[in-house]
């Protein structure tokens, strides 16, 4: 089987340390493929609503501190690519994070999606499963996910 030329990659970017190692890869992949990279960060909707009630607030002011957020980590991963030298975007969405990612995915035609291996925790898990495993077993689209490590290998040893 050959591998198709990759010219679009979608990377979820939520500032998890697995997802910005996976912003990483992603930033890496393109480079070596000269494609661009599209950053996509979900505001999910159930969270917004947890955190609106922890602040007794009606979710205006929630929604805005996590936008703040979520502007921030995009801004971040945007000077990551460009110092590699990599054409970027930046999609800030809100709804639910696993469908939302592979719609943008079809929509722009992406080749691969990057997205770190983020292991959720409590009773949320159990239920509804975290958003890397919903998002393989819905997507048509073949999906890189990075493990966390806690440091790279040094040259090229295996660690």
């Amino acid at each position: 089987m050959s591998w198709p030329l990759v010219n679009r990659i979608v990377c979820a970017a939520d500032g998890s340390a697995t997802a910005i190692q996976a912003a990483e890869a992603a930033i890496a992949l393109a480079a070596a493929s000269q494609a661009e990279v599209v950053f996509v960060h979900v505001l999910d909707d159930e969270l917004i609503r947890d955190f609106a009630s922890v602040m007794d607030d009606d979710g205006g002011a929630a929604r805005q501190r996590l936008e703040r957020n979520a502007a921030q980590i995009l801004a971040h991963l945007g000077d990551l690519a460009a110092k590699a030298g990599v054409p970027c975007k930046s999609r800030l969405e809100t709804g639910d994070p696993p469908r939302v990612i592979d719609a943008i995915a079809r929509e722009l035609h992406a080749d691969v999606i990057v997205m770190g291996k983020v292991g959720q925790r409590g009773l949320r898990k159990w239920l509804v499963g975290s958003v890397t495993r919903r998002l393989i077993e819905s997507t048509h689209l073949p999906v890189l996910v990075i493990t966390e490590t806690a440091e790279p290998p040094r040259d090229g040893a295996a660690g």
